[in-house]
């Protein structure tokens, strides 16, 4: 069973708070921490009991599903959608209609912690010529990757989302990507005259690791 919703929040959900008080509880929250931690504390034993047979690996912006999740409780608050849905029975717990807010705002938190751990790897030190030579591979892969891919429609998301990469830990897992897209889309990639080599596969995946390894040693040393 997830936690029940706060006094604010069961005052927002019965369509009562007038907008001074929607201000008061995001200012509480704010006021208490974070964004979602509290939201986040409460829900975490919850996920915790969940059986890893049951995880499953998903590629979802958190910030945008949290707003989505956010939408979602304002059309569930609706009384003729809510009594449909507690109706439905089966797998669907009626008490989980309440927290939809609460998942929303620990989703978000989720997603802000993540960029902060993201800031911290992008400060850390990697050699320059390791850089240097790991940015270079990068951007030839990305380039014949993106000419010969584009309108394969996951490999063109798959690249939109790397070259939205920033920092060291971005790099590497990036490079990664990269040597994937590569392996898989190899007979087709192959005909490129210009970028491509032979052992961009095996070089990329080099350079990913010696990245991911150097930050490592930078937090051993930390």
């Amino acid at each position: 069973m997830l936690p029940a919703p706060s006094p604010a929040q069961s005052r927002a959900d019965k369509g009562a708070s007038t907008g001074a008080e929607k201000g008061e509880l995001v200012g509480k929250k704010m006021n208490d921490g974070q964004l979602g931690k509290a939201e986040f504390d409460a829900l975490l034993p919850i996920l915790g009991d969940i059986s890893p047979d049951r995880l499953q690996q998903v590629r979802i912006d958190l910030a945008e599903a949290s707003i989505a999740v956010r939408r979602v409780a304002d059309l569930v608050d609706q009384p003729e959608i809510k009594q449909r849905l507690q109706a439905v029975g089966g797998e669907l717990d009626p008490r989980h209609l309440t927290n939809l807010r609460s998942l929303a705002l620990a989703a978000w938190y989720v997603r802000t912690e993540s960029e902060s751990a993201g800031t911290k790897w992008s400060e850390a030190k990697v050699p320059m010529t390791l850089v240097n030579e790991a940015v270079a591979q990068k951007t030839r892969v990305f380039t014949y990757c993106e000419y010969w891919l584009g309108d394969d429609e996951e490999a063109a998301a798959e690249l939109a989302s790397i070259r939205a990469g920033t920092g060291y830990l971005d790099l590497s897992m990036d490079l990664s990507r990269l040597a994937k897209l590569v392996k898989k889309h190899q007979p087709l990639l192959a005909q490129d005259k210009k970028h491509y080599r032979s052992d961009d596969v095996t070089e990329t995946n080099r350079l990913a690791t010696a990245v991911h390894e150097s930050l490592g040693t930078q937090e051993a040393k930390e």
